[in-house]
């Protein structure tokens, strides 16, 4: 009885840990393809930047996109955005950080 008590408890854990990692990989994905966050990805000297609404400015040195509610900026050297479609931006250059800005909620008094 001993035996089988403790292979049920290995099991209900076993079991338990996989769908806590099914849900956490689900809560990625959904986090990834929200539309109203901003979302960049970065490989070598070239990034991409999802849901852009709008680009705000451009410059040798620094591009700043609009999100919707939030903006993100790419600061670097030679940067130069090579493509524009479907609210996707894709950036080359030598991207050396990445800031990400939100609007300040109203103050309600």
């Amino acid at each position: 009885m001993t035996v089988i008590r403790s292979f049920f408890f290995a099991f209900v854990i076993h079991y338990y840990d996989e769908v806590r990692y099914c849900m956490d990989i689900k809560n990625e994905l959904l986090y990834d393809f929200n539309l109203n966050m901003p979302r960049v990805l970065v490989s070598g000297r070239t990034g991409i930047i999802d849901n852009v609404k709008k680009i705000v400015f451009v410059s040798e040195n620094s591009i700043v996109i609009d999100n919707g509610k939030r903006f993100t900026a790419l600061n670097g050297q030679n940067l130069t955005i090579t493509q524009i479609e479907d609210e996707r931006v894709l950036v080359t250059g030598e991207i050396k950080s990445i800031e990400f800005y939100g609007a300040l909620p109203a103050d309600k008094d």
